[in-house]
């Protein structure tokens, strides 16, 4: 196992990322998963944010690294969900609902979004089924990485922020049927087949502060980059209605 190392030189945001991001590649070969760590193209993108967003961004993958590190050398597996995702809440110091927590299993994919919807952790089933480069799941936020059918967007992101608003500690079930997600520009673009299940807000144990939410689904790869068209994917409509 390598250690992650820390980043001391903040002349070169670029070149700590892609660091970082080597680390992380390494970190999950070690567990048989393949991953793109990043492309010319997602980087060229990272340069052009702000420096604070830049050094954010270091500061929550290096975090991220260090987690999945840590948890390895405890014993346990990287690939149990919900003693992954048990571990990475405690090392934050954030907490959520005991129910979010209890009905998790192995084959949910398992995420932890920002308020502005950028993500700071997703479990190892997520990063068995997602294509992207590593780096895009921390340049850009969720809705620019995943098109569906507008109505099943605007009723989870709209379930999403009343349960945010709401400042209460508490878990939702999402109500939206099952439906198709696509991969906007990934190489491979995969097109998945959704049901989500769970959300609940995400806050730190001392101070109570909202930090973001964390959602569960379950995602069922049906077909690759040669699927449909643009044009074709606006004629896919949710799978129960």
């Amino acid at each position: 196992m390598i250690e992650p190392t820390r980043h001391q030189d903040n002349s070169n945001q670029a070149a700590q990322l892609v660091r970082i991001l080597g680390v992380f590649q390494k970190v999950l070969k070690e567990v048989m998963i393949e991953v793109t760590p990043y492309t010319e193209a997602s980087i060229a993108k990272f340069t052009k944010l702000t420096l604070t967003t830049q050094n954010r961004i270091i500061k929550d993958l290096e975090h991220y690294v260090r987690t999945l590190y840590q948890y390895n050398h405890t014993g346990g597996s990287i690939k149990d969900t919900k003693s992954l995702t048990e571990f990475a809440l405690k090392q934050n110091n954030w907490m959520t609902c005991d129910n979010f927590m209890s009905q998790l299993n192995d084959d949910d994919v398992v995420e932890i979004y920002r308020t502005d919807f950028t993500q700071l952790y997703r479990n190892l089933k997520f990063l068995e089924v997602c294509s992207y480069p590593i780096s895009e799941l921390y340049i850009a936020p969720w809705t620019e990485l995943y098109r569906r059918p507008q109505q099943i967007t605007d009723s989870v992101v709209n379930s999403i922020i009343e349960l945010l608003d709401s400042g209460e500690m508490k878990t939702i079930k999402c109500s939206v049927p099952s439906h198709f997600l696509e991969e906007r520009y990934s190489e491979k673009r995969y097109l998945y087949k959704i049901d989500q299940k769970l959300f609940s807000p995400v806050f730190t144990k001392n101070t109570k502060e909202l930090i973001g939410f964390i959602g569960s689904l379950s995602a069922d790869i049906l077909t690759s980059k040669k699927h449909n068209s643009t044009s074709d994917f606006t004629k896919i409509r949710p799978l129960s209605l």
